[in-house]
C-alpha cells in the first residue's frame, strides 16, 4: 500500500458463510469491529478509501444467504460512511441481474458479464475519486533518498 492514494476494498461472504450448519462464520459484533478495525487503518494510510459491499449470491447457493449479506451490509455500511469512506454498491449492480451476473456451477462467485459490469463499476469510481485528489507534489530529493533508500 506504500505510495498507494486509494484503496479499493471487499471483504464479507466467507463471513457470512454458514459451512459446517453451525451458524454464520463472524457475528454481526465481530464483522462490525474487524471491518471497522481494517477501515480505520486503511483511513490512516490512504487519501481516499472505496468500500464495494458484499455481492449477493444465487437462492441455490446451500452455505451463504442473500439476507444474511444484505443485513451485514446494512450494518456496515452507515458506519463506513461516517468514517468518510466512499461506498461501492456492487451488492445492488449484481443484484439487478443475479442470474446473468453469478454462475449457476458455484452459486457465488461471478459469471464473465459480472466480471466484466463489475470491473467497469470499480474502473469508474475510482477514477471518479482520482479526480478529486489534490496534485500530488514531486519528493524532494530528501524524501526521495529515503523513500527509495538509494542516494539521488
Amino acid at each position: 500500500m506504500r505510495d498507494s492514494r486509494i484503496v479499493h476494498w471487499n471483504n464479507g461472504l466467507w463471513d457470512v458463510c454458514n459451512l459446517f450448519g453451525d451458524g454464520l462464520f463472524t457475528s454481526e459484533a465481530e464483522y462490525l469491529n474487524n471491518m471497522t478495525r481494517i477501515a480505520d487503518i486503511l483511513i490512516s494510510r490512504c487519501e481516499k478509501v472505496i468500500f464495494a459491499t458484499t455481492t449477493p449470491v444465487n437462492s441455490q447457493n446451500p452455505y451463504n444467504k442473500n439476507e444474511d449479506i444484505e443485513r451485514y451490509n446494512r450494518i456496515l455500511v452507515p458506519v463506513l460512511r461516517k468514517k468518510g469512506i466512499i461506498i461501492n454498491d456492487l451488492h445492488a449492480l449484481v443484484a439487478s441481474d443475479i442470474e446473468r451476473f453469478i454462475r449457476k456451477d458455484d452459486n457465488i462467485h461471478l459469471t464473465e458479464d459480472g466480471i466484466r459490469v463489475c470491473s467497469e463499476q470499480v474502473a469508474r469510481i475510482l477514477v471518479e475519486t482520482s479526480k478529486t485528489l489534490p496534485a500530488k507534489q514531486p519528493p524532494s530529493a530528501a524524501t526521495r533518498k529515503l523513500t527509495c533508500g538509494a542516494p539521488v
